[in-house]
């Protein structure tokens, strides 16, 4: 270590070179590792303060995160609705005489409806904008 050097930077150059190295080791293409081990240091929480992973923070350009989980939600919830509308049109297709296999697929329509409205309230609030 220079002697003009802290240890932080000491650190970070170190980091650096190993990380170079490894890449190196593993045949990748050389990489910037000053740039790599420089977000890798110690860093002060202050009270109150969030702690949140890039791509779900929207301060960062994390919105895009955001509105993929938000398609991919609804997406699930369209899924969701189809199979609760198939039972039920499979339920209306059962022959009268068979009243309990009518009621097992009503009930298991229920059942979707029923999840698509309880995931549809937990998710509400979220989903809503600002």
């Amino acid at each position: 270590m220079d002697p003009h050097e802290n240890a932080p930077t000491a650190n970070a150059r170190a980091a650096a070179e190993s990380a170079k190295h490894a890449a190196t080791a593993a045949g990748l293409a050389e990489i910037d590792a000053k740039k790599a081990a420089a977000c890798d240091l110690v860093a002060k929480i202050h009270e109150g303060e969030a702690i949140v992973p890039k791509a779900f923070n929207p301060w960062d350009g994390g919105q895009a995160s955001g509105e993929r989980l938000e398609s991919r939600v609804s997406q699930a919830m369209e899924e969701i609705r189809g199979w609760s509308a198939a039972a039920f049109r499979s339920a209306a297709l059962q022959p009268e005489s068979d009243e309990a296999g009518r009621r097992f697929i009503e009930h298991g329509a229920m059942c979707y409806a029923n999840c698509f409205l309880r995931i549809q309230r937990a998710l509400g609030a979220a989903l809503t904008p600002p």
